[in-house]
């Protein structure tokens, strides 16, 4: 089963402070991760695009390096935003794909 990542529209925000390529948390200025959708979701830094998978205050925790991007380090003050991404797409399709097969499957069984 797919699971979709949650969407937001016009979310931007920037880094508290720097944050190493290997960090799992990107903490944002103080009272913005009020304005993030509910985890799980899609979120840029730069050119990096990480999975967060949960949102506690203003702190972010990430799965790095997503959507064939690498882990990287960013500044203090580097935006975060929520972007429509290649990744939503994929697992869009993917999802269309599995259930398409899942039809094919149940229609050869009947014999139509």
């Amino acid at each position: 089963m797919t699971v979709f990542k949650n969407l937001k529209d016009n979310v931007s925000t920037v880094l508290n402070a720097d944050v190493g390529a290997d960090a799992t948390a990107w903490v944002l200025q103080a009272g913005q991760g009020a304005d993030m959708p509910p985890a799980p979701f899609y979120a840029s830094c730069d050119v990096e695009v990480a999975v967060c998978t949960a949102v506690a205050g203003d702190t972010l925790t990430v799965i790095r390096g997503q959507d064939q991007t690498a882990a990287a380090p960013h500044l203090a003050n580097a935006a975060v935003e929520i972007r429509p991404v290649a990744a939503l797409w994929t697992d869009a399709y993917r999802a269309i794909n599995t259930l398409e097969s899942s039809r094919a499957r149940v229609f050869a069984l009947m014999g139509a």
